[in-house]
């Protein structure tokens, strides 16, 4: 089948000019599954309101009800004010927003909040804001199949976090396009984030979880290609508030990303992706508002021969050291020293005989979980910037080095595929040091 996977984040259908925006991309007459996130800011106020209820703060739980009605409301107003279908829409939009006034009130009756509650709250965002873009289509013209999520995505039930069960969910999804008539329509709009279970109960895949959908969806029909659509112009060569002139990736490989957010960037967190990249299928990010930009394409693997640097992330860390010379089996003890940051995040570590390193996170404190203060030094102020890129070579390290003189920075680590280079810098944030090595990038 040859099908394009288009997922939609939050402020991609924010309002209505945003899902005006989203029209224009996929008014074409490209076959093509939708994938929508709730409109930006209503799976917080979804969260907020069920908690409410729960609490029996009866008047806040009105007054969410009414910002998410309002919100909704005004998306129905804006865009269908002068359609002939207002009115359709407008009953459908009812009969979904009673549903969950009804089923929170019960919620608000019994005092209750369970994780399977918040699957079925939560869930309205995407059933809302992908039935008014589904009508939309429809108004412009643009014959369109409204697929509920339910009926394919097929799961545990382990609810907040549901494990999809493909073979089904796979099968499910085939009779539903061949029963919606999908090879005509060659349009269906559908939501991320949610399935259910075996007893069809609401469940869903967890925050994050649409970009997770569009990637098994594409898996499931075997995609041409999935398309993240968001509100900036692909993955940046650095983080654009530090750094002037960052500029988008136009191709990278899959452990790039998967480091870049590792290394704390704001990109699509990897395992999301995962099902997509198993099957070789190239993912896009785009931006819904800039659609004319390339944007970034993510694939399992570049065939290319020259060096290349792609981004530049920066973290603030600490630095915790051990002295391991006098420990006869040096192995075993750093094993054991790993076991105090189990529960923080270990960006880097470092063993040789003589001691070991470990770059942890800012905020970690050594005292609270390490008994024996004479075994470290903590060493605040530790910078790391990781470098991505394709076939680092030599050459390239002598450039990075050169950037390095008199900026209390060194190479710690080079990748064995030459692909991330990490730099440790002392002190405070060097800007400057940032956007020398952007320009080294747009130069290489």
């Amino acid at each position: 089948m040859n099908t394009l996977v288009l997922k939609f984040g939050g402020t991609s259908v924010k309002d209505a000019s945003a899902m005006q925006s989203v029209f224009s991309i996929i008014n074409n007459d490209k076959s093509k599954i939708v994938v929508s996130s709730a409109c930006s800011g209503i799976t917080d106020a979804l969260l907020s309101l069920l908690s409410f209820a729960a609490d029996k703060q009866t008047n806040l739980m009105y007054e969410k009800l009414e910002f998410i009605d309002n919100h909704h409301r005004k998306v129905i107003e804006d865009l269908f004010k002068t359609s002939d279908i207002y009115n359709q829409v407008t009953a459908r939009y009812n009969e979904l927003f009673n549903e969950l006034q009804k089923y929170i009130e019960s919620i608000h009756f019994l005092n209750e909040k369970t994780q399977k509650s918040i699957d079925k709250v939560v869930s309205y965002g995407e059933i809302f804001s992908t039935t008014i873009l589904h009508y939309y289509c429809i108004s412009q013209g643009l014959p369109s199949i409204w697929l509920d999520a339910r009926k394919f995505m097929k799961t545990d039930s382990n609810f907040t976090a549901a494990n999809l069960q493909f073979d089904l969910s796979k099968s499910e999804l085939q009779h539903q396009l061949i029963e919606n008539n999908f090879n005509e329509i060659r349009l269906a709009i559908t939501q991320g984030f949610i399935g259910s279970d075996s007893q069809n109960t609401t469940t869903t895949l967890g925050r994050g979880g649409s970009d997770y959908s569009a990637a098994l969806i594409g898996k499931m029909i075997n995609a041409d290609e999935i398309q993240i659509w968001t509100d900036v112009d692909g993955i940046l060569s650095a983080d654009p508030r530090i750094v002037q002139d960052a500029h988008t990736i136009p191709q990278m490989e899959f452990n790039e990303v998967r480091q870049l957010a590792f290394f704390g960037a704001k990109v699509l967190h990897p395992s999301t992706l995962l099902p997509a990249i198993e099957q070789g299928i190239p993912i896009k990010v785009l931006n819904t508002f800039n659609p004319k930009n390339q944007g970034t394409t993510i694939v399992t693997t570049i065939q290319a021969d020259s060096s290349k640097l792609n981004s530049v992330v920066y973290l603030q860390t600490k630095r915790i050291d051990f002295t391991l010379a006098s420990v006869d089996n040096f192995a075993a003890k750093s094993a054991e020293i790993l076991e105090y940051f189990a529960d923080s995040k270990v960006y880097f570590s470092n063993i040789i005989p003589e001691g070991m390193s470990v770059w942890v996170d800012a905020k970690f404190n050594p005292y609270q979980v390490i008994t024996d203060a004479n075994t470290f030094q903590e060493f605040t102020q530790i910078n790391l910037i990781g470098i991505t890129g394709k076939n680092i070579d030599n050459n390239l390290i002598d450039l990075i080095n050169k950037l390095l003189i008199h900026k209390d920075a060194s190479i710690i680590f080079i990748s064995n595929r030459k692909n991330l280079v990490i730099i440790e810098q002392i002190g405070d944030k060097d800007i400057e040091l940032l956007q020398k090595i952007n320009d080294l990038i747009k130069q290489k």
